[in-house]
């Protein structure tokens, strides 16, 4: 056998025992790979939030179906008290939060503008208008909330239809709303109302007047409208219509003013540690099967490819909450409010 034939036989063999060499690397590679990937999204996350109970344990629910090893650990409490919590971690140094989402679009853009909240548009965003993603992708809107007014129907002939029925004084002493010192809702509706010429601290010196009651949840409140201890109520929408739905003897008015939207911003912590794990967690609310349960829920969709709830249906009058004035004037607000009706 000549040189040259010898020397294509070897090449022939190097080769193809290279080929197997290569299909074994790959073969046991592929899983590790795969295996790796699903390492990435398993894990512990942190979440601090101001969504009810009912609603924010439905969608870690089903996103746990989807993502089975990632454990979203919840804080959760009213508005007012998570932000105290998050000042005063910020203050000691570290906030242990990864995520958060929370009724007070100040106090969410004090912390961009400082620094603290991570840049990232999630998957699907763009199904969301331009105005639900804030500070240059630092926060977003994933479904939205208005103050509405709600009454009892057994109790009230003829339906409200402005904020200012609040303040009738056939209702006196049967007025519910919501506690600024605990509701974050009601803090931006605080700060967005004594600002508005329409408004001022003047509305809520006459709340004062017809005995207006506190409570600190919108859920407690509205089941004390279905029970009639309230004739009337300051409210979001998304409590008093799952109330409607389950047949209880409530309704609700989008004010003719228009119904206030409050900001309730998701975002990521900078410095998080389990960054991915939140991504993941933000892109599934935007998903189509997130939205839709949210629907559900009796919340409204940010994707405009979604439909609202038929309860809701027909041309909304709405307006903003004033966050340039509650960041400026935070601790006036409290204090005057305190002024006016104690610790409530």
């Amino acid at each position: 056998m000549n040189s040259r034939r010898m020397f294509q036989i070897a090449l022939s063999v190097a080769l193809g025992l290279l080929l197997i060499a290569w299909w074994s690397w790959f073969s046991l590679s592929s899983p590790q790979v795969q295996a790796q990937d699903q390492d990435e999204l398993a894990g512990e996350m942190t979440f601090y939030t101001s969504d009810p109970d009912s609603v924010i344990n439905q969608l870690v629910n089903d996103f746990n179906e989807i993502y089975p090893d990632i454990t979203i650990n919840i804080f959760r409490s009213g508005g007012t008290e998570v932000v105290a919590r998050l000042q005063a971690e910020e203050e000691a140094g570290e906030i242990q939060a990864d995520a958060i989402m929370v009724a007070d679009g100040a106090y969410v853009r004090s912390l961009a503008e400082k620094d603290l909240l991570l840049t990232y548009r999630p998957e699907d965003a763009d199904m969301a208008p331009d105005n639900y993603h804030y500070f240059e992708d630092q926060a977003h809107d994933v479904r939205t909330t208005f103050v509405v007014v709600g009454y009892n129907t057994e109790l009230v002939e003829t339906p409200p239809t402005s904020y200012f029925d609040l303040l009738d004084p056939e209702y006196r002493g049967r007025v519910g709303t919501t506690n600024p010192f605990f509701n974050g809702t009601a803090f931006s509706q605080l700060g967005t109302f004594v600002n508005d010429p329409r408004f001022g601290w003047e509305f809520y010196e006459d709340w004062r007047e017809n005995d207006v009651r506190f409570e600190q949840g919108n859920t407690g409140l509205a089941a004390k409208v279905a029970n009639g201890e309230y004739a009337v109520a300051n409210l979001v929408d998304v409590v008093i219509r799952g109330l409607v739905r389950e047949g209880s003897p409530v309704a609700y008015v989008w004010p003719e003013e228009g119904a206030l939207q409050i900001p309730t911003p998701f975002a990521i912590l900078r410095d998080s540690e389990n960054v991915e794990l939140a991504k993941t967690f933000l892109d599934y609310l935007y998903t189509r099967r997130a939205q839709q349960l949210y629907l559900d829920i009796g919340l409204v969709s940010v994707r405009s490819d979604m439909p609202i709830p038929e309860d809701a249906e027909g041309e909304l009058e709405v307006f903003e909450v004033d966050l340039d004035y509650i960041e400026a004037n935070r601790e006036e607000l409290r204090e005057r409010f305190g002024e006016l009706f104690g610790g409530t």
